[in-house]
């Protein structure tokens, strides 16, 4: 039997290829994860990952500041949310850009150099893995 990086296992999976396993991925609240760092004596989502042998890392998907301690994220379009410290299912939205705008005067996305950088980071840093991000559409929280 071959043995394949997590990266291959995912490409050939996507393309329909034989693989040596199923591909794997890993989406759990904070409160999961802090209880699976204490079961395998490991310390962050990484090495979480790791140590189950997780095929799929993610990308960030937005920027983020912290007021009152609350997370304030920052999607690609411009829509702010609000999320309570370590509960990842307790957020309210704090903004959308077409709350005062029409959608003509809407200033579209577009990805800058830097942006592009810190996502050529993050792959040359988990180059073994399969790595995918998400953003829901703007108009999916308009």
């Amino acid at each position: 039997m071959f043995k394949l990086s997590p990266r291959e296992r995912c490409l050939r999976a996507v393309e329909h290829e034989e693989v040596d396993k199923i591909p794997t991925v890993l989406r759990a609240r904070p409160e999961v994860i802090a209880r699976l760092e204490c079961a395998l004596n490991v310390k962050g989502f990484d090495r979480v990952c790791e140590a189950l042998g997780v095929d799929v890392r993610f990308a960030p998907a937005y920027t983020v500041r912290v007021e009152d301690g609350y997370e304030i994220r920052k999607d690609l379009w411009g829509v702010e949310s609000k999320w309570a410290p370590g509960h990842t299912f307790t957020y309210a939205y704090v903004s959308h850009p077409l709350q005062h705008i029409g959608l003509e005067e809407y200033r579209w996305p577009e990805i800058d150099e830097e942006s592009w950088n810190a996502v050529a980071r993050y792959r040359q840093s988990h180059e073994d893995y399969f790595i995918y991000s998400g953003v829901i559409h703007l108009f999916e929280i308009a």
